[in-house]
């Protein structure tokens, strides 16, 4: 069986890395959305039928799921 033994160094690094930046990115981006938002940074998503402002790093976030399937 496969084990992470196994694996090269550089490789894990890289996957813990990854894995750490993006439990950063969804976890912080909508911690800041009520700051983007008050600072006037923010848009409405015109491909939807609500009206609702969302900042643009939550853009990336809320259109995710339809980016991997």
């Amino acid at each position: 069986m496969w084990a992470f033994s196994e694996l090269p160094m550089p490789l894990l690094i890289n996957f813990i890395v990854s894995l750490l930046g993006f439990v950063a990115t969804v976890t912080l981006i909508p911690a800041f959305r009520g700051h983007f938002i008050a600072a006037r940074l923010c848009g409405q998503d015109l491909n939807k039928t609500s009206r609702q402002q969302m900042c643009p790093p939550c853009h990336l976030l809320h259109d995710l799921p339809g980016l991997c399937g």
